[in-house]
Parts: C-alpha cells; sequence; structure tokens
C-alpha cells in the first residue's frame, strides 16, 4: 500500500514538472515572437543606432569584461545559426571583445553552422586568417549610428565616411583616392572543431613526452607550474594565439561542455541559455552583468 502511494506521489510530480516546463518554453516562445516581430519592423539602421546606444550606455558599468567569448551550440538545438552567431559577434565587437569562439556539436545535415554563411556588416572589413579563423575590424568605432557626427566623421547609411581638412569624402580630392585606414575595434572570431578537444591535449602531451629526456623537460617536471605554462604556450600556438576563454554561453537545455577545449576551459565560467528563448542585445548584457558580478577567489 504504502509503495502504490509513492508511486502515485511520484507520477503527480512528474506531471507538475512536465506541465511546468510546457508553459516555461510557451512563455519563452511567445517571448520571443513578440520582440522577433519588434525588430521585424524596424529597419536594420535603426536597430543598429538603438543597439549602440544601448552597449554605450551599460559598457561603463561593467567591473570587467571577458578578453575570450565562447560558445556552446548543442546537439539539439535548432535556433541558432549563422544569422544569430553574426548578431552575437557584433554585440561582441561593440563591447570591444576580442576574441571570439564557436564550438557547433550539431552535425553536417542538422543545422551546423557554415563559416561562410555569415555575413559581414557592411561597415567591418572581414580578413580570413585560416579555414576556421575569421577577422573583423571596425572601419569607424562609431559607424553604428547613422545621420550624426562623432568624434570628425560624416556617418551615413551605417558606413563611416571621414571628413577631411578639404572637404573631401573618403579620401577622395582632386581625383586622388587615399586609401581608407582602418580604425577601431578589431575581434578574431575562431570555429573550434572537435580536434581542439582532448585530441589536441593528447598531441601536446605526446610532443613533449617524446623530448622527455632533454635537459629543458627534465626542468620543467620539477616544476608543476612551468610545465602548466609550457602546455599552455603549445596549445596557444596550435590555436593561432587564441587565449583561455573566460565566459562561455551554452546554448542547450543542460550545461555541457561536450569536451571542447578541456584544459583551456578549466577557468571559464559557462552560462546555460534556453534555446527557445530570442538572443537580442539585451540577453547578451544580462549574460556579461552576471559575468561581472562573479567573483572568482583562486581557492583563498
Amino acid at each position: 500500500m504504502l509503495a502504490r502511494l509513492y508511486r502515485l506521489l511520484w507520477h503527480i510530480f512528474y506531471l507538475y514538472v512536465c506541465i511546468r516546463n510546457i508553459l516555461k518554453n510557451v512563455k519563452l516562445r511567445l517571448q520571443a515572437l513578440t520582440l522577433w516581430s519588434y525588430d521585424f519592423c524596424r529597419s536594420q539602421v535603426s536597430i543598429e543606432r538603438r543597439n549602440y546606444l544601448f552597449f554605450q550606455k551599460h559598457k561603463t558599468k561593467l567591473t570587467k569584461l571577458p578578453t575570450h567569448l565562447n560558445i556552446i551550440i548543442g546537439p539539439e538545438n535548432r535556433d541558432v545559426n549563422e544569422k544569430v552567431l553574426t548578431r552575437i559577434f557584433k554585440y561582441a565587437l561593440q563591447m570591444n571583445i576580442s576574441y571570439i569562439s564557436f564550438y557547433d556539436t550539431r552535425p553536417i545535415d542538422a543545422g551546423h553552422v557554415n563559416m561562410r554563411k555569415i555575413d559581414t556588416p557592411k561597415h567591418i572589413h572581414s580578413e580570413e586568417l585560416h579555414k576556421h579563423h575569421l577577422k573583423w575590424t571596425v572601419l569607424d568605432p562609431n559607424a553604428h549610428v547613422n545621420g550624426t557626427t562623432l568624434n570628425g566623421k560624416i556617418v551615413l547609411n551605417g558606413s563611416a565616411k571621414h571628413k577631411l581638412s578639404n572637404g573631401a569624402i573618403n579620401g577622395k580630392s582632386n581625383g586622388v583616392h587615399k586609401p581608407q585606414r582602418m580604425t577601431g575595434h578589431t575581434i578574431e572570431i575562431f570555429k573550434i572543431t572537435d580536434y581542439a578537444g582532448r585530441n589536441l591535449l593528447t598531441e601536446v602531451c605526446r610532443d613533449l613526452f617524446k623530448i622527455r629526456h632533454t635537459q629543458e623537460i627534465q626542468e620543467l617536471l620539477k616544476d608543476r607550474n612551468s610545465l602548466m605554462d609550457r602546455i599552455n604556450i603549445e596549445l596557444s600556438k596550435r590555436m593561432h594565439g587564441l587565449p583561455d576563454p573566460e565566459l562561455s554561453l551554452v546554448f542547450n537545455e543542460h550545461t555541457c561542455s561536450y569536451g571542447m577545449m578541456p584544459w583551456q576551459t578549466r577557468f571559464t565560467e559557462f552560462h546555460t541559455l534556453n534555446s527557445r528563448q530570442y538572443f537580442n542585445e539585451s540577453a547578451f548584457m544580462n549574460v556579461l552583468y552576471r559575468y561581472s558580478r562573479c567573483e572568482q577567489r583562486w581557492g583563498k
């Protein structure tokens, strides 16, 4: 009799959790539809202007910012695509984040992000450094505000036009064209593959093991911190100078790194985001505020 009662209570509790999750997901989807409809009715220039003013307002309130922001896309996610990633890249660029990486765990035929389909905004110069490595440079740090003049530059239609002393625009004067100088912030974008997981760490350790009899390695074995620094250097070389991520956004139902860079993420803060919510500038800033408030005491 008691066992049947426990079983009944378990089924009631399970039903309650299922209904609660369904209602939560419906609420998030309705919110996402409302926010998407709001952005859909506005022009791209208007959205860029709003985002620029929004980030400028909140940037000074943060106590710290990550140098390297990482993104993990879960295998069951169907909402994060090239457009969403492009939006996040632009947010990170406006917040002066220097490095951003993303790890897509989905198969090629199930929404896997194609690096070549990532859109580059008009005011950004894109340079392909490697097959999975892009570099974005802002032509003008204030190119997001349309129809205004900031820092001596005229901004029209979302693109910066430099105002020269002789009245020329875009470096054109008397038929002579001067190449436009790229100024402002630069962000490097990396696509993380499965190779950057345990395989890369194993390769580094294997290479160090092959030269274990040298005096250099014998000295490293006497000091654990020196050995860790050497591993960090070797991993950084193979990752084209990508530093360890301080913050990681996980688009998944549950927090999981899926084996992505196990050595480099030992001090990373992971924030899980429900894929059913609309990820806009407010959601991005909310994550940065949470990261800014979190203090790592390093065991002290």
